[in-house]
């Protein structure tokens, strides 16, 4: 596991900001936790509350609702092309392949979930203000760029796994009635559900990341955080838009509802073919990182489901991880690559760039 440099030094060759590994957990309450919070901001932080992730030494917002926060970022477009060897495979993940399964199956998702919240919220542009106009662009943008290198990476996944074809037609026709058989209110109010889930997995996920990513395929580990990275980037925009076009609160509650369980049981479903094709399905460890994996996410969802429906809500109240933010601000927008996932390597250490087209 690498050494973090002094915070200040650049040494992946980019304007970005580099964190400053502590021996002793973050001491919250003293001036010093106030310099070191600056320092992960990047923008005049003033962050209270802060706990140390023993996993890799991380320093994670512990509060879910109401902290001193960040300024909220925009989205920005980044154009990354993540490129597979023809020798790739599926199970990416040698040391935990039922880890593979379960990014696998949420992969899936993408290319059908994306695209139709997309056409939702640009058909809503009309109906919006012009800051937010231009912030439902980009929000546009992130996610066709999502589900496009997911696309890509899903055809590797089926072409192992065959019968996961069928869960994509399952999906294709899920999404195309909901398109054109469910409200303009409906459809808005899918994508903030779909965004608190995904949220909250990255929320989830920085907690643990050289247990889930290290050993994995750096390219593999990359295109699923840097989806995870840009989800935090946007979490009010969907929100937002809903609420300027439409702001019906059934619709909202229904949305939310329906978002949540349809993205549940459609990674439930491939889940349980890629652990049965990659015989993975009668091993007892794999069984047993899958109610760890579930237990501790539903523990961050459900209150995250349960503040979202609050009157006084807004997304820009949770607490962002911070280490996502960090690693988008390595992007070079020149040669459009950012560095790849290297075993809990530190941000901005040169790493092998992601190239992009």
């Amino acid at each position: 596991m690498g050494s973090y440099p002094e915070a200040g030094s650049n040494p992946g060759g980019n304007d970005c900001l580099v964190k400053r590994r502590l021996a002793a957990p973050y001491p919250s309450d003293s001036s010093e936790a106030l310099e070191q919070s600056q320092i992960l901001c990047a923008d005049e932080a003033r962050v209270a509350d802060s706990r140390s992730n023993p996993r890799i030494g991380e320093y994670y917002l512990s509060n879910l609702t109401n902290p001193p926060m960040c300024h909220v970022m925009s989205p920005i477009v980044r154009s990354v092309t993540f490129r597979f060897d023809a020798s790739f495979e599926p199970s990416w993940h040698p040391r935990l392949p039922e880890f593979a399964c379960v990014a696998n199956s949420v992969s899936l998702i993408m290319p059908y979930a994306e695209p139709y919240i997309a056409r939702s919220v640009r058909q809503a542009l009309p109906l919006l203000g012009e800051d937010l106009r231009e912030e439902a662009k980009a929000y546009i943008g992130q996610e066709m760029q999502h589900q496009a290198q997911h696309r890509k990476f899903n055809d590797l996944v089926v072409g192992q796994s065959p019968r996961l074809s069928r869960v994509e037609r399952a999906m294709a026709w899920t999404f195309r009635h909901l398109e054109t058989h469910r409200s303009l209110s409906f459809n808005l109010a899918f994508a903030p559900g779909f965004e608190t889930l995904a949220y909250t997995g990255a929320r989830w996920t920085e907690k643990q990341l050289g247990h889930l990513f290290d050993d994995a395929d750096p390219v593999a580990s990359s295109l699923f955080l840097w989806h995870l990275a840009e989800e935090v980037e946007h979490k009010n925009v969907a929100y937002d838009v809903f609420h300027a076009a439409s702001g019906k609160k059934l619709s909202y509650l229904t949305g939310m509802l329906s978002s949540t369980l349809m993205l549940i049981f459609f990674t439930w479903w491939s889940t349980w073919i890629l652990l049965f094709d990659q015989r993975q399905l009668l091993r007892p460890a794999a069984h047993w990182h899958l109610f760890l994996w579930s237990f501790g996410f539903a523990f961050d969802l459900f209150p995250a489901l349960f503040v979202s429906i609050m009157p006084s809500h807004h997304p820009s109240d949770l607490a962002d991880p911070t280490w996502f933010r960090l690693w988008l601000e390595c992007y070079d927008p020149k040669s459009r690559s950012i560095p790849l996932w290297n075993g809990s390597q530190p941000v901005c250490e040169p790493a092998r760039p992601c190239l992009v087209e």
